[in-house]
Parts: C-alpha cells; sequence; structure tokens
C-alpha cells in the first residue's frame, strides 16, 4: 500500500496527504495491523468488527495491547465498530456480563470488547480513540 498503491492513486487522481484506512472483519484486522506496524501510513483507522479472535495460538489480543501501552500515536485516530454477534446465538448477555463468559461462542466479541476497553482506558500513548457498540447490528450487517 505505502509503497505502490498509494503512489499510484497519488498520481492519478486528486488527493491529499490526509488518509483513512478502513476494514471489516480480517480487513478490520488488517486496519489493527497498519496501525500498529505502519502507524505513519494513515491518519485515521477504523476497523469494524475486526477478528482480533483469529490466529490460532497468535494472540492478537495481547500483541496489539502491548502496542497501546508501549508506542505513541499523535494525530492518529482509531474507531471500532463492534456488532452485537451474540443475537444470532440466542445468548441472554450484554457486553458487560458477556465479558465473564469464556465459551467459543463469545470469543469474537469478547476479544474485541477487552481490545476496546484497554485502548479506551489508555490516554497517554495520544492515540484518538473511540467505539461504538451496535446492538441492532450483526457481524455482517454493521459495516
Amino acid at each position: 500500500m505505502e509503497n505502490e498503491l498509494i503512489p499510484y492513486l497519488d498520481s492519478k487522481y486528486p488527493t491529499t496527504s490526509y488518509r483513512t484506512l478502513w476494514g471489516h472483519s480480517i480487513g478490520g484486522l488488517l486496519v489493527l495491523n497498519v496501525l500498529f506496524l505502519h502507524s505513519d501510513t494513515f491518519d485515521n483507522y477504523i476497523a469494524i468488527d475486526p477478528s482480533l479472535w483469529r490466529g490460532g495460538d497468535y494472540d492478537y489480543l495481547k500483541e496489539y495491547s502491548a502496542y497501546l501501552n508501549n508506542r505513541q500515536f499523535h494525530d492518529k485516530s482509531l474507531f471500532i465498530g463492534v456488532a452485537n454477534t451474540m443475537s444470532r446465538l440466542n445468548l441472554n448477555l450484554d457486553t458487560v456480563s458477556v465479558l465473564k463468559d469464556r465459551s467459543r461462542a463469545t470469543e469474537h466479541i469478547r476479544h474485541i470488547l477487552t481490545f476496546s476497553k484497554i485502548a479506551n482506558s489508555n490516554k497517554q500513548n495520544k492515540l484518538n480513540f473511540a467505539w461504538k457498540y451496535y446492538d441492532n447490528e450483526d457481524h455482517n450487517s454493521v459495516v
């Protein structure tokens, strides 16, 4: 993106240097990877229902939390959109009680909510962070 796609787009279209990267599900995971590994590439990062639970033994939640604690993100913004993935499972849980659940069925939303809680409480890294829970949207409709 940084070395080929963005220069190509800049040469073909009227663009500005102010850039936003947006992604949903695994694309949301890509957004977070770019924020943490190439944070100078974009100004705004939007991850909609990112698949933080993926990776098998690889723990994205742990790694990304460490980045939040150990890096500075001046003039960078991150928005996380969280879908109600519990509704399709007919679980009578809310966003507080689901954090106590340890079933595989709630792993997706638990990871996102935990990450959002960590990011929201971490002000010293200067990341402009916001998140929103969409109670009436599922993983596909939240887009």
